[in-house]
C-alpha cells in the first residue's frame, strides 16, 4: 500500500534528523498546538516546538514530527480497507517488520479514542545503536484509516507521558459505523415514549433524552471557518446510564438547507475545547448544561437543527437558523 511505503521510506531519514539538533524540551500541555490532519476531519495536539514535515496527495496525508531523541508520525489514507480487519492490521505490521527486521511489535490492546475503538501496539527497535521504544496506534474512519506511530530513545524518559497527552487530545468525527452509537441505535429495550417538541420551552422529548435548546449562536471555529454553537440542557430520561454524546446524537442532527442529507461535522471552537462534557456518562434523570458546535459549509444557507425520537426514526421537528454576514 502506498501509504506504508511513504511511512517506511521516510523513517530512517526522520530518525537521522531527530539526532541533528531538534528540540529537546518537553512542553506544558498549554504549549501544545492544535493540528487538523489534511483530507480528514481529525484533530490532535502536539508540542509546539516539534519540527513538522508534511506531505499530501489526492488520497493520503502524512504528518511527521521530529524532536531530540524521537519521532511522531500521523498517516491517513483514503481506502475501503478497515484497520479493524485483522488481516489488514497484520499486513501493516508485517510491512513495518520488513523495514525494521529487529523490531518487536506486540502487546495488542483495544483502546478508546474519542468514543471510537482503536488498536494500540508496543513498539521496540534498534537503529544505529540506539534503542527506541514507543507505540503504534490505529483506528478506522468512514473513508479510510489512520495510524499514529510514536518512538523515542528509551533513555529519554521525559517523554513518557507525551503520547498519552496526544491520545487524549484526539478528536474524531462521529463514525457511521461507531459501535457505541450502533448499540444505542439498535437497543430496543429502552422504553419508548411519544416524541414531541414543546415550543414554549424549546424542549424535545425523545426515547432516551430530553433536549432543551438554550440558544443558537453563529460563530467561527478554531480555524476561522463558519460555525454554529448549540447550547443545550440535556436530561437522561431512560433507565440506563448513557453518555451525553449517545443521548445527543441519537436524537439530534444538524444540516444546512442546501445539503439536507449531509450531516455537519462537530467543530472545535477554541484551543481549550475538549470532549469531557460530551463523554460524560449521565445516570437516569441526571441533567447537564453544555454546548455542541458544528462547522458550517458556508455563511449563507440556513442551518437546520433536526430532532427525532431515536437514531432510526424520521425527523420529528426542525429548528431553522438563518445565518447573517456577521458572527459573534
Amino acid at each position: 500500500m502506498k501509504l506504508k511505503k511513504i511511512f517506511f521510506a521516510s523513517l530512517l531519514g526522520l530518525l537521522l534528523l531527530v539526532n541533528s539538533g531538534c528540540s529537546s524540551a518537553v512542553e506544558a500541555e498549554s504549549d501544545y498546538n492544535l493540528v487538523k490532519q489534511e483530507l480528514v476531519n481529525v484533530r490532535y495536539k502536539v508540542p509546539g516546538s516539534w519540527l513538522l514535515q508534511a506531505s499530501t496527495s489526492d488520497n493520503e496525508s502524512v504528518n511527521q514530527y521530529s524532536f531530540d531523541g524521537g519521532l511522531f508520525q500521523v498517516a491517513f489514507t483514503t481506502t475501503s480497507d478497515k484497520i479493524s480487519d485483522a488481516n489488514i492490521q497484520q499486513a501493516f505490521i508485517n510491512d513495518l517488520l520488513t523495514q525494521l527486521p529487529d523490531a518487536t511489535i506486540d502487546n495488542l490492546q483495544e483502546v478508546t479514542i474519542d468514543l471510537n475503538k482503536a488498536y494500540q501496539y508496543d513498539l521496540k527497535f534498534t537503529l544505529d545503536g540506539v534503542n527506541y521504544v514507543g507505540n503504534v496506534l490505529m483506528f478506522d474512519l468512514d473513508n479510510g484509516y489512520m495510524t499514529m506511530t510514536f518512538a523515542v530513545d528509551e533513555k529519554n524518559t521525559d517523554y513518557s507521558n507525551v503520547f498519552d497527552t496526544i491520545k487524549d487530545s484526539i478528536s474524531i468525527p462521529i463514525l457511521s459505523s461507531d459501535p457505541v452509537l450502533q448499540q444505542t441505535q439498535q437497543n430496543n429495550e429502552l422504553p419508548a415514549v411519544v416524541s414531541n417538541f414543546d415550543e414554549s420551552t424549546n424542549t424535545y422529548q425523545g426515547d432516551v433524552a430530553s433536549i432543551k435548546i438554550d440558544g443558537l449562536t453563529q460563530t467561527t471555529d478554531y480555524y476561522d471557518n463558519p460555525a454554529l454553537k448549540i447550547n443545550f440542557t440535556i436530561t437522561n430520561t431512560s433507565d440506563t446510564p448513557l453518555s451525553v454524546v449517545q443521548l445527543l446524537l441519537t436524537q439530534l442532527q444538524v444540516v444546512q438547507a442546501n445539503a439536507p442529507d449531509v450531516l455537519l461535522s462537530n467543530a472545535i471552537l477554541t484551543d481549550s475545547d475538549n470532549a469531557i462534557d460530551l463523554n460524560r456518562v449521565l445516570q437516569p434523570n441526571e441533567s447537564l448544561d453544555g454546548y455542541y458546535a458544528v462547522t458550517l459549509k458556508d455563511n449563507t444557507n440556513p442551518v437546520l437543527v433536526q430532532f427525532k425520537a431515536n437514531a432510526n426514526a424520521p425527523i420529528d421537528h426542525t429548528l431553522t437558523y438563518d445565518l447573517t454576514s456577521t458572527v459573534e
